[in-house]
């Protein structure tokens, strides 16, 4: 029940940002960039090292470079949940920048980043 609930929620949330993408006329790679600076500053807020802000950074910016050159269309009233899982199975996001598989781990945090980007911009408003 609980894996149902976080996906209904996450699904509203990537509504939600469309809509605020297609009131704006901007491409999802610029509200990602801009909602991730306000999302760094209140983890540097809650005390967060310096190692996991640019882990955060890192993995926010990989998803908005996603939207641009990978296999999204860019535009954020095209981004769906299903297009989150494609970003997580996509080589940008699944192989290390000399080719290799990353690590279980590795792609645990990641998960885990944009797991906690969208609950961010959730609980802030802006979704």
């Amino acid at each position: 029940m609980r894996r149902k609930i976080g996906t209904a929620l996450h699904s509203h949330l990537v509504v939600r940002l469309k809509e605020l993408a297609a009131a704006d006329g901007r491409a999802m790679n610029e509200i990602i960039e801009e909602a991730l600076e306000r999302y760094l500053v209140q983890l540097q807020a809650d005390g967060r090292s310096p190692i996991t802000l640019d882990q955060y950074r890192r993995g926010i910016l990989l998803l908005a470079r996603w939207t641009t050159e990978g296999d999204a269309t860019g535009e954020v009233e095209d981004l769906g949940h299903e297009d989150l899982a494609s970003f997580l199975c996509h080589p940008m996001a699944t192989e290390r920048p000399d080719g290799l598989p990353k690590k279980p781990s590795t792609m645990n945090v990641l998960r885990g980043v944009l797991k906690t980007f969208f609950g961010y911009l959730h609980r802030a408003g802006y979704l």
